[in-house]
């Protein structure tokens, strides 16, 4: 149970630090501090002004500086009974209308009290004002540092090298927040591994996490997929359909690839992000619905914006956390250490024992500039691993890196790498579909859907 209440707050803050006013995202109120996205203060002492049900609010409040936080926290220096009246009021609502405690995050509310944590949370209640005045400072800092550690399982090994211990923190940071989150980076660099960790770790996770590719779904189908549509909305409409918003209630809706969302889809999005409500394709009715909203992109969305393409209002409605992961190529520092790790990984997979790379074959590897990022790295290793017929990988195992293009069409060199893996399989195995599925680590369906995607024979079952 955490020691203070704090519940997610969507106000920008305008801080008064000296002569000069900043404005930053806020994450957390409570009645004793507020949590804020980082920023430099150079004053002991501000002014935080921000709204709450559009009334303008002022605190004197004292910046706490924090190593390693990607967030800063001011504590309130008005008396705890004013500011109990002003934010206490407004956790009061907030504990109404979405039925969470503040403190544990469990709904079993009764009259204002959680049945769960047995905390009070009537905010003019004095023995609950005399608790939060014995609550120290530093008590609310080490709460925040050692909160939660992001875990990360043996199945997700593989994905664990996408991320760094800076991103780590900003994912625990973010994960118990309802704002929506903004995922950027180049492809393969890990956007979907780190928005399913966002809502592994959030307070939604026992709800639905609905996953989809907005890229993938052609523009006049994609309204009908997140919003549903009723009978007979369109030719072929013979029963309501529930939308992908629907499905998700409760939980957390990611929208890969939002860059690709038709302007007439965007303007429903935004609709839906202000106000938490839709109109299924063909109907009339407004429905109601409590999701978080994860986007990621691989474009520039303020290019995108400049040639009239996204919605400026929609990107700084999802851009409210962001989070920017690094190319593989600005994180060689981990290369070697990872090498390693896929070598005793696919080896073991496949049956092999592979000791290591030589030096010509680790040089080919450091320089190369990867533009398919982690993934490409992924199936380089898994394809150099079965092909080769030493224990040790040398530089023909990964000749097609050398003569890459940085501006090649990704798409069909990483095809060409899964072909190539595939036959490989394929003649190691002499067609034997159950042995191929054991040397490439997947299932027996999933090789009869290679085999039909290339058009490769196999030579027996």
């Amino acid at each position: 149970m955490r020691l203070f209440p704090r519940v997610s707050f969507a106000e920008n803050i305008h801080i008064i630090d000296g002569e000069e006013t900043k404005i930053v995202k806020s994450i957390d109120i409570s009645p004793i501090a507020i949590k804020t996205s980082h920023v430099n203060i150079l004053s002991e002492k501000v002014q935080l002004i921000f709204n709450i049900k559009n009334k303008k609010y002022s605190f004197k409040a004292k910046p706490i500086r924090y190593d390693n936080m990607h967030f800063t926290i001011f504590k309130f220096l008005e008396p705890l009974e004013k500011i109990a009246k002003v934010i206490g009021k407004f956790i009061e609502s907030y504990v109404k209308e979405k039925n969470i405690c503040p403190y544990c995050y469990e709904n079993k509310i009764d009259n204002l009290k959680c049945n769960n944590c047995e905390m009070p949370l009537d905010f003019h209640n004095i023995n609950l004002l005399e608790k939060l005045k014995n609550i120290k400072i530093s008590d609310l800092l080490n709460e925040s540092k050692n909160s939660k550690k992001i875990s990360i399982s043996n199945s997700e090994l593989d994905n664990k090298y996408f991320l760094d211990d800076e991103v780590l923190n900003i994912i625990k940071n973010y994960a118990d927040v309802d704002y929506p989150v903004l995922i950027t980076g180049e492809t393969g660099t890990g956007k979907t591994f780190t928005a399913k960790l966002i809502h592994k770790h959030s307070k939604r996770k026992n709800k639905p996490f609905v996953h989809i590719n907005c890229a993938a779904i052609p523009n006049d189908l994609l309204e009908s997929e997140l919003f549903g549509y009723v009978k007979g909305a369109f030719t072929g409409a013979d029963k309501d359909k529930k939308g992908l918003i629907e499905e998700a209630e409760g939980g957390t809706l990611f929208l890969d690839e939002i860059g690709e969302l038709s302007l007439n889809a965007q303007a429903k999005l935004l609709k839906f992000l202000d106000e938490g409500i839709y109109v299924p394709l063909g109907s009339t009715k407004e429905l109601k619905s409590d999701v978080r909203i994860i986007a990621a992109t691989n474009q520039d969305l303020e290019n995108k914006i400049k040639e009239g393409k996204f919605r400026e209002d929609l990107y700084h409605r999802l851009n409210v956390l962001e989070i920017k992961l690094k190319p593989l190529r600005a994180r060689k520092n981990i290369l070697e250490d990872l090498i390693k790790y896929l070598i005793k990984k696919f080896s073991s997979e496949t049956g092999k024992d592979i000791k290591g790379v030589t030096k010509e074959a680790l040089d080919i590897l450091m320089n190369y500039k990867w533009p398919g990022n982690f993934r490409e790295l992924i199936n380089s290793m898994k394809r150099a691993i079965v092909i080769s017929d030493s224990d040790i990988l040398d530089k023909n195992c990964f000749g097609n890196l050398k003569s890459k293009k940085e501006n090649e069409n990704i798409k069909g060199y990483l095809d060409q790498l899964e072909k190539d893996t595939l036959i490989k399989a394929l003649s190691e195995s002499k067609g034997n579909i159950s042995k191929m599925a054991r040397l490439l680590g997947v299932s027996r369906p999933t090789v009869y859907k290679l085999l039909q995607k290339y058009n490769i024979g196999k030579l027996d079952n």
